[in-house]
């Protein structure tokens, strides 16, 4: 890693908690769609997914437009792991469309099933982005791991 890499290490580091942080926040709004979609509520299910669809869509243009790029910089060997993670943002934004679509016309029992599948999907996709993260913070040089915290 050059020094003009390392010199960035420390913002995308803070970048990559904050985004972690998110991944978070998102897997919590998931609960109360589920529940909804459960329970048969619709119109409380259509407005709870649109708050969990806003965050997760806006999540991964904040991976895609600045994260994945500031960790291109400072690891151009990551270029395919993030070229497959930009993919996936493409699938998961398409599933999406696919359970807002049948929640809106009133096929909850679909909508499960395909918001479960969603779910899965994006526990796994971040699953690899937290791995990456793991994998970069240990190939950077040690003082730059002890200002950062995990």
């Amino acid at each position: 890693m050059d020094l003009n890499a390392l010199q960035g290490a420390r913002p995308t580091l803070r970048e990559a908690r904050r985004l972690s942080g998110e991944h978070q926040r998102i897997e919590s709004l998931y609960g109360g769609v589920s529940d909804a979609i459960a329970q048969g509520e619709g119109d409380k299910a259509r407005t709870r997914f649109a708050l969990y669809s806003e965050a997760l869509l806006e999540h991964m243009a904040a991976e895609d437009e600045r994260y994945f790029p500031a960790l291109l910089r400072l690891d151009p060997a990551l270029a395919s792991e993030l070229k497959n993670l930009a993919h996936e943002h493409t699938r998961l934004q398409e599933d999406l469309r696919d359970v807002r679509k049948r929640i809106e016309i009133g096929e909850l029992d679909a909508a499960a099933a395909r918001f479960d599948a969603l779910a899965t999907s994006i526990a796994k996709h971040d699953a690899r982005e937290e791995d990456m993260l793991e994998r970069i913070r240990a190939s950077l040089p040690t003082a730059v791991q002890r200002r950062e915290p995990h």
